[in-house]
C-alpha cells in the first residue's frame, strides 16, 4: 500500500554533509535525530528548492513555504522586548471569513480550470510538434529522388528534414512539370562548363520542274524518213546513236551494217525540225539545273556533319531522311538521262519537296533545341533560379497531398490550442481578480490588538505561567513582555525568545503577515522548535503542532476537530528532543498513507536519512510506520523482529528476559531457570521415531538461561556474549515457549503485533490538564 502523494514527492540533498540522499516524503513528516546530523540541512533545502521535486500536478507558484528556524526567529523577534505586529483573521467577521473560504475555494477551481488549461495547451502544443516532425520526415522521404536528381536546387535546404518542409510549405504554386525537361535545362544551368552552338543551315526547298517530262518531244517533218522515225519513236535514239557512231560507222549502218544512203545525212537533218530540237535543248537544259539544285541539297548535309553540333541532338530521323533524300534525287536523274535518251517517252519524278519540307522541319526541330540551350548558357543565372523554380513546384506538387492534410491537421490544433489560450487567460483573470478579493477581505479583518489578547489567552488556558504580552503604549504593533509580577522584561531568554517567536509563527499561518494579504495554501516546515525552552513551554508547542498536523490531514479525510480548516497542505517536523518528538507525533504512527517518520543520521561525516517503515507482522506484504524514538524495551522487542544473527539473537533474548520477568514481573533468575527447564523439562524433548530423544530445543533453552543467574545491569548491558548459538529458527521457537510457559502469551503476541502506541503523549509535570485551542477562534473565546 503507497502512500498518497502530496505537494512536495521527494527531497534529494547534496548540501553540506549528505551526498545523493533521497527522502520520499508524505503530507505529514516527522524528522528525528541528533545535533549535528543535518536536520538544518534538510529543512533549508526545502524552502530553497534545492533538490525539491514537486507533485506534476501542482504548481509550485500556488504554495508559500514558511520556515520556522533560527533565522525565523532572529528575524522577527527584533529586541528581546518587542514583537512585529500579527495580522490575522478575527473571529467578529465570520461573515467575512465564510466570503474568504468560498472565494478561495472558487479560486482553486480557477488554478485547477488554469492549470488544466495549460497542461492541455502543453499536449496540443506536443502533439503540433510532432506532426509537424513526422509530416517532414515524410515529406524527406517522398522526395529523395528529386533530392538526389536535382541537388544543386536544394542549396541550404537539403540539409535539415525541418528546412526542406519550411521550404516545401512556403511554395504558393504546385505544378507538375515533365523531369526530362527538367533535367535538360538543369545540366546546362548549373553547368559551369556549358557553351553555346551554332545553328543547323536549312535546305533550299526551291525544286525546279518541267512540262517537257510529261511530253513526248518528237519531229514535225513530213519526210518518207521522218514519218518512218517518227513511227518508231526512235528519233532521239537514232540522233544519238548518229551523234556517237557516225564518225566510226562512215557509211554503214552501226545497227544493221547495211550501207546507208548517200544522201543519209540530208534525211536524218530533213527529219528533225526546229521545234524538236528546241524542246530537247530545253530538256537538258532542265536536266542540268535540276542536277545542280539536287547536287546543293545534298550538299548541305555534308557540311552539317562537319559543323560543330550540339552534344545530345537526336539525329536518327534526320540521317533517314537525307538518304532518302539522296535515293529520290539518283532515281530522278536516272529518269531525266531516259526522257533526254528517248525524248518521246513520258516520265514522271518522284517529288522530293516533301522530303526536303521534312529534313527543314527536323533541323528547325534540333535549331530550336540549340537555341534553347543558347539561350540558357547565355542566361544561366536566371536559368537556374528558372530551374530551382520548376523543381520546387513540382515538389509542392508531388508532395500537395501530404501537405494538405499537415495543414488540416496544424488548423484545427491551432484552433484548440487558441481555445485553450483563451480559457487560460479568463482563468487567469479571474485568478487574479479573487486574489484582489481575498486581499481586499483579509485587510477588513486585521487586527493585530486581538491577536496579542488571543496569544495571551492561549498561554493562560495552557498554565503558561512565564509571562504575557502587553501592546507598548503609543507604539501600535509593538509588544512588552509582561513577567508574572507584572515587570517589564527588558531580557528574554533564548527558550523564551524561541517559544515567543513561535507563537508568532503559529499565528502567522492562521492568519497573514503583512496587510497584503496571504492568499496561498501554506506548506509549513517547522525545524527544532523547543530549543532551550521549558517542560511547560514544550509542551503547548507540541500541541499547537499537533493542530497544525490535525489541519494537514483536513486535506486528507473528515476534518479532525480543527473547525475544518485544511489551508495547510504539508507539514514538515524536525526535532532533536525525544520526549518532544513523541509529543508532537501522539496517535500518528498508524497513519500510514499521510503521515511518515525518518531518522537522521550521520557517520563519518555522511549524513543520511532512514525512512521508518516496515512489514507489517499481522500482514507481511504490508508496510506499516513505526517511530524512530522508542522505549527500551519495544527497542528491544523490535530489534527481536529484525535481527538474523543467532548470537544477537540471543543477546536480545536475554536481555527481554531479563527486563520482563527479572524487573518487571519480580521473578529470580535461579528459579526461572528451574520452573523452565526441570519442572517443565519434558516440553522441550521431541521424541524420534526410533525412540530416540531430539534435545535440540532444551539445549537451546538452557543456553538463552544460562547466564540468567548473574547480576545483569539490565537494559543498557550491550557487552554480554553468548556462544554456541543455534539457529534463529529454533532460537524462536525456544524463546516463544519460555513465555507460553511461563503463562504470558498474551504479552508476546502483544509485544509481536505491537499495535499500543509507546508514544502516547504524557503530562508534563507542574502543568495543569488544559486543552490547547484547536484554532485563533477557539483561544480568543
Amino acid at each position: 500500500m503507497d502512500k498518497y502523494p502530496s505537494e512536495i514527492l521527494s527531497l534529494t540533498l547534496n548540501e553540506a554533509t549528505f551526498h545523493n540522499e533521497t527522502v520520499p516524503l508524505a503530507a505529514v513528516n516527522f524528522f528525528f535525530g541528533n545535533n549535528g546530523t543535518g536536520k538544518t540541512t534538510l529543512a533549508r533545502s526545502l524552502k530553497t528548492g534545492m533538490g525539491v521535486a514537486w507533485n506534476p500536478e501542482r504548481q509550485p507558484d500556488d504554495y508559500t513555504l514558511h520556515l520556522y528556524d533560527r533565522t525565523f526567529v532572529e528575524d522577527n523577534l527584533r529586541s528581546s522586548s518587542q514583537l512585529a505586529g500579527v495580522f490575522t483573521l478575527d473571529e467578529q467577521n465570520i461573515q467575512v471569513e465564510d466570503q474568504i473560504a468560498q472565494a478561495s475555494k472558487e479560486l482553486d477551481e480557477q488554478r485547477t480550470r488554469r492549470n488544466k488549461a495549460k497542461e492541455q495547451r502543453d499536449e496540443k502544443n506536443q502533439s503540433l510538434t510532432t506532426l509537424t516532425e513526422k509530416t517532414a520526415g515524410t515529406c524527406w522521404d517522398k522526395s529523395t529522388d528529386i533530392r538526389t536528381r536535382f541537388p544543386a536546387t536544394q542549396e541550404g535546404k537539403k540539409k535539415s528534414k525541418q528546412r526542406f518542409f519550411d521550404e516545401v510549405l512556403s511554395q504558393q504554386t504546385a505544378k507538375e512539370h515533365d523531369l526530362e525537361d527538367v533535367g535538360k535545362l538543369y545540366s546546362v544551368a548549373f553547368d559551369v562548363e556549358a557553351r553555346t552552338y551554332p545553328r543547323l543551315a536549312a535546305l533550299r526547298d526551291e525544286i525546279p520542274d518541267s512540262d517537257l517530262l510529261g511530253k513526248a518531244i518528237t519531229s514535225s517533218a513530213d519526210t518518207e524518213y521522218a514519218q518512218f522515225v517518227k513511227t518508231l519513236g526512235a528519233l532521239g535514239w537514232i540522233e544519238q546513236g548518229h551523234a556517237a557512231y557516225a564518225t566510226e560507222a562512215r557509211d554503214t549502218c552501226p545497227y544493221c551494217a547495211q550501207k546507208l544512203p548517200e544522201n543519209f545525212e540530208e534525211q536524218l537533218a530533213a527529219s528533225i525540225d526546229d521545234s524538236y530540237r528546241a524542246d530537247v535543248t530545253a530538256l537538258k537544259a532542265f536536266a542540268s539545273d535540276y542536277q545542280a539544285v539536287t547536287s546543293a541539297l545534298l550538299e548541305t548535309p555534308k557540311s552539317h556533319q562537319l559543323a560543330d553540333l550540339k552534344p545530345g541532338l537526336d539525329l536518327a530521323e534526320y540521317d533517314t531522311q537525307l538518304e532518302l533524300l539522296r535515293v529520290t534525287v539518283e532515281a530522278n536523274l536516272k529518269t531525266l538521262d531516259a526522257k533526254i535518251q528517248q525524248p518521246a517517252t513520258i516520265v514522271t519524278l518522284e517529288p522530293v519537296q516533301p522530303v526536303v519540307e521534312k529534313i527543314n522541319r527536323l533541323i528547325g526541330q534540333a535549331n530550336t533545341q540549340i537555341d534553347q540551350h543558347n539561350t540558357v548558357v547565355n542566361n544561366q543565372r536566371s536559368q537556374q533560379q528558372t530551374c530551382i523554380q520548376q523543381v520546387w513546384e513540382h515538389l509542392a506538387f508531388d508532395l500537395d497531398e501530404t501537405v494538405t492534410a499537415y495543414r488540416r491537421d496544424k488548423a484545427t490544433l491551432e484552433s484548440e490550442i487558441a481555445a485553450l489560450d483563451k480559457e487560460k487567460a479568463a482563468a487567469d483573470q479571474r485568478v487574479h481578480e479573487l486574489e484582489l478579493d481575498i486581499e481586499n477581505l483579509t485587510k477588513q479583518t486585521v487586527n493585530t490588538a486581538q491577536t496579542m489578547i488571543t496569544i495571551n489567552k492561549l498561554l493562560h488556558d495552557s498554565g503558561f505561567e512565564g509571562f504575557k504580552l502587553r501592546e507598548k503604549p503609543s507604539t501600535p504593533n509593538v509588544y512588552e513582555v509582561i513577567r508574572a509580577n507584572g515587570e517589564i522584561a527588558d531580557r528574554l531568554s533564548e527558550g523564551e525568545r524561541n517559544f515567543i517567536a513561535f507563537l508568532y509563527f503559529y499565528f502567522h499561518l492562521q492568519g497573514s503577515l503583512t496587510n497584503t494579504g496571504e492568499i496561498k495554501d501554506k506548506i509549513v516546515i517547522i525545524d527544532d522548535p523547543v530549543s532551550s525552552m521549558d517542560t511547560g513551554a514544550l509542551f503547548i508547542v507540541a500541541a499547537l503542532i499537533r493542530e497544525l498536523v490535525n489541519i494537514t490531514l483536513n486535506n486528507w479525510g473528515p476534518p479532525t476537530g480543527t473547525s475544518g480548516r485544511d489551508h495547510i497542505k504539508q507539514i514538515f517536523v524536525l526535532t532533536h528532543n525525544a520526549y518532544f518528538f513523541k509529543e508532537a507525533t501522539y496517535n500518528r504512527v498508524s497513519y500510514y498513507k499521510h503521515v511518515s517518520y525518518y531518522l537522521v543520521r550521520k557517520h563519518n561525516n555522511v549524513s543520511s536519512v532512514l525512512t521508518c517503515v516496515r512489514n507489517r507482522h499481522d500482514a507481511p506484504s504490508l508496510q506499516e510506520n513505526y517511530s524512530p524514538v522508542a522505549n527500551a524495551y519495544a527497542t528491544l522487542w523490535q530489534e527481536y523482529k529484525e535481527v538474523s544473527s543467532s548470537t544477537t539473537l540471543l543477546n536480545v533474548m536475554r536481555r527481554i528476559l531479563e527486563h520482563y520477568f527479572l524487573q518487571l514481573c519480580g521473578h529470580d533468575g535461579a528459579n526461572l531457570r528451574t520452573h523452565i527447564l526441570e519442572d517443565h523439562r519434558d516440553q522441550f524433548i521431541t521424541v524420534n521415531d526410533d525412540g530416540s530423544q531430539d534435545l535440540t530445543d532444551l539445549r537451546q533453552a538452557e543456553s538463552i538461561l544460562a547466564y540468567i543467574n548473574h547480576e545483569m545491569t539490565g537494559l543498557g548491558d550491550d557487552t554480554f556474549y553468548i556462544e554456541h548459538a543455534a539457529d534463529s529458527e529454533t532460537c524462536r521457537r525456544v524463546f516463544h515457549s519460555i513465555f507460553n510457559l511461563m503463562g504470558q502469551e498474551q504479552h508476546y503476541n502483544m509485544m509481536m503485533q505491537q499495535t499500543t502506541d509507546f508514544n502516547a503523549p504524557s503530562k508534563p509535570v507542574g502543568a495543569q490538564q488544559t486543552t490547547i485551542p484547536s484554532t485563533q477562534e477557539e483561544a480568543t473565546q
